[in-house]
């Protein structure tokens, strides 16, 4: 999520980090407590479906993150596809 589109395709990228959400919430993944300090400092500076995806790897709702990954895949190649 930190790195969506820094180095190509944000879609891709944001396809990538939703099949680790999904693989993250089938194994129990569990985020130290730094890095959940970390990811919740990043998220202040996101916005949308990015932010909230963060905060809910924060809370340790997986599903959530997800979902909200696949929410904004779906804004994306919207507006891909208005253009």
């Amino acid at each position: 999520l930190y790195r969506a589109g820094k180095k190509g395709s944000t879609v891709e990228d944001l396809k990538k980090a939703a099949w680790y959400a999904d693989y993250a919430w089938k194994t129990v993944e569990i985020v130290s407590v730094e890095a959940m300090e970390l990811i919740d400092l990043i998220a202040e500076h996101r916005s949308g479906n990015i932010a909230d995806a963060m905060r809910f790897i924060y809370e340790d709702h997986w599903a959530m993150v997800e979902q909200r990954i696949e929410a904004e895949i779906a804004r994306l190649e919207s507006e891909a596809a208005d253009d």
